[in-house]
């Protein structure tokens, strides 16, 4: 009754993002007897197991910023907090904050940092379109990798991105866009469930200008992820769980996902990575116009 029980989470998680993640973390524990980061794999060697493609994938995104150390930065949408710790323990920025929407999700980060003795590491449950609790002005740097697509009001985030960067401050976003205008009814019916916000590439870009951030560099890296995600067929080979049957489901779980996933960024979506800094032209006219309405 417990496996079965535990199938019927699973098909309930892939239908839903308030499950989604749950879910996630407790496959990763159960097949791995550890926490992964949750987003997709870049592909750099034949013999990346999931982590090491995640990885991947996070170095790839760092490498286009200027250098994070001795730095202030903030993560948005941290999830279970592995890439946060990764980043601070890789990077070595002199403060790392972790920002999630989900408090199971923070407290599961809070966790690992506590077992691990990582310092100057800090989490908060936050809105990345409201970021309640970060002071503006506040960070040299913001991650944001592979979250935004659940946020509907991308312009207030992209906002909220402005309003914490120092002038001159960078961000990057990897994040998947979308490439048809017309998707079928279970696609659409399915993007509602899961809280899935795509947006074009021309919206993108027009909504980070709007907001005062310069897009310094964009890159397409959505067959490189694909190709990471030809490498799934080996990342359960080590499985250390527990039960032929729940190997079973989870397995059939993890491919169910991975398929979907390689079918909308081979149909529906790409995989781009956007980099850029605080225009402090916005913040000059920003200030103007406070002064007037002072005056």
């Amino acid at each position: 009754m417990r496996v079965l029980s535990e199938a019927l989470e699973l098909i309930k998680a892939g239908l839903a993002k308030n499950q989604y993640y749950k879910i996630m973390n407790y496959v990763y524990k159960e097949a791995f007897s550890d926490y992964y980061m949750i987003h997709f794999p870049f592909y750099q060697n034949d013999t990346d197991d999931l982590l090491q493609g995640q990885k991947n994938l996070t170095n790839v995104c760092l490498s286009l910023l200027p250098s994070l150390h001795d730095k202030r930065v903030l993560e948005v949408g941290c999830g279970n907090g592995v890439q946060t710790l990764y980043i601070k323990e890789k990077y070595r920025p002199s403060l790392m904050v972790g920002l999630d929407i989900h408090e199971e999700n923070i407290k599961l980060a809070e966790s690992l940092r506590d077992n691990n003795g990582h310092q100057n590491v800090e989490f908060l449950v936050s809105d990345a379109q409201e970021m309640a609790g970060v002071e503006s002005s506040s960070f040299d740097i913001i991650v944001n990798i592979e979250s935004a697509m659940h946020y509907p009001e991308k312009d207030r985030f992209f906002s909220e991105i402005f309003r914490i960067l120092k002038p001159g401050g960078s961000y990057v976003i990897a994040d998947i866009l979308s490439k048809v205008e017309h998707k079928n009814i279970f696609f659409r019916w399915l993007e509602r469930r899961l809280d899935q916000s795509y947006w074009p590439l021309d919206s993108y870009i027009k909504g980070l200008s709007r907001a005062g951030l310069s897009i310094d560099m964009k890159k397409d890296i959505t067959s490189d992820v694909l190709k990471g995600f030809e490498l799934s067929s080996n990342w359960f080979a080590n499985y250390t769980g527990s039960g032929k049957l729940r190997k079973s489901l989870i397995t059939l779980f993890a491919k169910i996902q991975i398929a979907k996933h390689k079918y909308y960024l081979r149909n529906f979506s790409r995989y781009l990575i956007f980099v850029g800094k605080k225009n402090s032209g916005r913040q000059d006219s920003i200030n103007e116009r406070i002064i007037q309405m002072g005056s």
